[in-house]
């Protein structure tokens, strides 16, 4: 998130962001695993200071943060998980589980694919972190980038909605 911050809006920017969200952290280590307490309390302070809704910052991130991990040398990992967009989607769990072999803190979302038709399919997202929906919708969306692939994302359901997990529809149509 420092770097989408830096990038996005400027240094002084994420350092009022941090400092409001009282993050003593000033150098993040992508190696590192970090509380969920600092991902909710940086998020809520970025919504103060850049004067966004939550969810938008979070849609921005979730796109920013797969091509950013891409080019900080996981694109291979990405890439040996799917060869497109559909089959990366279709592995997101495979992915989790080649991670959390070097993070064996890292509690993964599940993902599963289903109603899979040309052009489109549902997106099954579980997790036990409560509002990362517009997250995944951002995710989904680097992904398409990443694979030069047009997406649109509409959430079906929610799980802060009452929902049993979140599920999205997932529109596709790869540049030629």
């Amino acid at each position: 998130m420092q770097e989408f911050v830096v990038t996005s809006h400027g240094a002084p920017k994420w350092d009022a962001i941090r400092t409001m969200a009282s993050v003593e952290v000033t150098n993040f280590d992508g190696m590192q695993h970090y509380p969920d307490w600092m991902t909710y309390a940086l998020i809520e302070a970025a919504t103060k200071e850049l004067d966004e809704p939550a969810e938008q910052i979070l849609g921005a991130f979730g796109e920013y943060w797969v091509l950013y991990t891409a080019k900080e040398g996981w694109e291979d990992l990405l890439k040996v998980s799917g060869s497109d967009f559909v089959s990366l989607l279709q592995n997101l769990d495979l992915l989790h589980a080649r991670i959390s072999r070097s993070y064996p803190e890292l509690k993964p979302p599940a993902f599963q694919c289903t109603d899979r038709q040309p052009g489109s399919l549902l997106l099954h997202y579980r997790s036990d972190r409560a509002g990362l929906t517009p997250f995944v919708v951002g995710l989904v969306k680097g992904v398409g980038k990443m694979f030069q692939t047009d997406v649109r994302v509409k959430v079906v359901s929610e799980k802060s909605q009452g929902a049993d997990h979140d599920v999205f529809h997932v529109e596709y149509e790869p540049h030629d």
